[in-house]
């Protein structure tokens, strides 16, 4: 037969426990939503506080802070006329590159004319003596990838044996493009 009693037990036993995990459960749920409720309150004033310092602080600043921050965004305004400047000179930076490498230490240039569209250069300076002058149209002569032609217009020897020239070159037409001639 079947005994009531010891069922009646075990259902009140584990109606117990049951009843203990759901009220237990039903609790840490009411506590995570009133967390979270507080968190959120407080996010929303924390961000209600920056927006009225943000506020503020574009309102304040003295007259010396805004007359420095327009004499700021003036010189940004240069430098960035500077550099458009610069990038449109890169023609200039070729050939003073070019003649930085090929130019032998008793050589010494006091004027240059470059003729973009001719695609001439003409260099007056000063050499040690006629060997110089001699081994510096030569290196020039031989920088085919550059120099289509070398000639020299005029050359003077002084007394001291120094001589004065004036180099005409004309130039490949590849030179006077950007980043044409690298330093490397």
């Amino acid at each position: 037969m079947v005994d009531f009693q010891q069922i009646h037990q075990t259902k009140t036993t584990a109606s117990f426990w049951i009843d203990f995990l759901f009220y237990f459960v039903c609790y840490l749920l009411a506590v995570a939503v009133i967390c979270f409720a507080i968190f959120s309150l407080k996010a929303y004033f924390l961000h209600q506080n920056i927006n009225d310092l943000d506020q503020k602080i574009a309102a304040a600043g003295t007259s010396t802070q805004k007359q420095e921050e327009k004499d700021l965004i003036t010189y940004k305004k240069r430098v960035e006329d500077f550099t458009s400047l610069i990038n449109g000179h890169t023609i200039s930076l070729n050939i003073f590159n070019f003649i930085e490498q090929k130019t032998l230490p008793s050589v010494w240039f006091s004027a240059f004319d470059v003729s973009q569209a001719k695609n001439e250069f003409t260099l007056a300076g000063q050499a040690k003596d006629m060997k110089a002058l001699s081994n510096q149209v030569k290196i020039f002569e031989e920088s085919t990838a550059e120099v289509k032609n070398v000639s020299v217009l005029n050359s003077q020897v002084s007394g001291n044996g120094s001589v004065t020239f004036v180099i005409n070159m004309v130039l490949e037409a590849m030179f006077f493009k950007n980043d044409a001639y690298s330093t490397n």
